[in-house]
Order: structure tokens, then C-alpha cells, then sequence
């Protein structure tokens, strides 16, 4: 299974008719937590890449904006894009799955 493909089973999982347990719920944290080093490594790597590219660009681009436009035409653009995009999807559901302990927590100190 892809990085990808465990945080939309994550997210299917924390959208379904039932509510994940807390153990569960720790558990997604846990996982996403250690994805999330994974995607901002990617993104970090695939931003330099697109900055060359730019770089690139600029040396027959009669302006930067152009240089840009220019450069956002090719492959490395999407894969930047794709790459900071995953990096915010899994950081998202870290922030989720934080925010779901909390209010079970929450609900269970009111109980008592």
C-alpha cells in the first residue's frame, strides 16, 4: 500500500458510519505522523527541482513572470504541486486526528 493509498483508507476510516476507537485514532496519528516526514522530505526535494527549472527558464525569458509561466508548463511544477499538496493532506489529518482525541478526551472528563 502507497502513502497515499493508507491516508485515504485513514480518512475513509475516520469518515465512516462508525466512529474509530481512541486506540484507533492513535494509532491513524501515529501512521500520519510518520508519513508526514516522508511528504515534507519529497516536497522539499521536489521544490529545489522546480527552482532550477526556474533558474532555467529565466535565461531566454525576457522577464521573471515569464521565466515562471514558463516553468510552471513543465513536469516539475505538477510534481511539486502534487508532492507540497500531499505534505498539507497529511498534516491535515494529523491535525484531525489530534482534534478528535481531544474532544473524546473532552467528553469523557464531562462524563465523570
Amino acid at each position: 500500500m502507497t502513502a497515499i493509498e493508507r491516508i485515504e483508507r485513514i480518512q475513509i476510516d475516520m469518515a465512516g458510519d462508525q466512529q474509530p476507537s481512541p486506540a484507533q485514532v492513535r494509532e491513524f496519528e501515529l501512521a500520519l505522523c510518520g508519513l508526514l516526514g516522508q511528504f515534507a522530505r519529497e516536497a522539499t526535494l521536489a521544490e529545489i527541482e522546480f527552482k532550477r527549472v526556474i533558474a532555467a527558464s529565466r535565461i531566454g525569458a525576457k522577464s521573471i513572470a515569464e521565466a515562471k509561466v514558463v516553468a510552471e508548463a513543465q513536469p516539475a511544477y505538477g510534481t511539486y504541486r502534487l508532492a507540497a499538496m500531499n505534505a498539507e493532506q497529511c498534516l491535515e489529518m494529523v491535525r484531525t486526528c489530534r482534534g478528535f482525541s481531544r474532544s473524546l478526551s473532552e467528553e469523557m472528563r464531562l462524563q465523570r
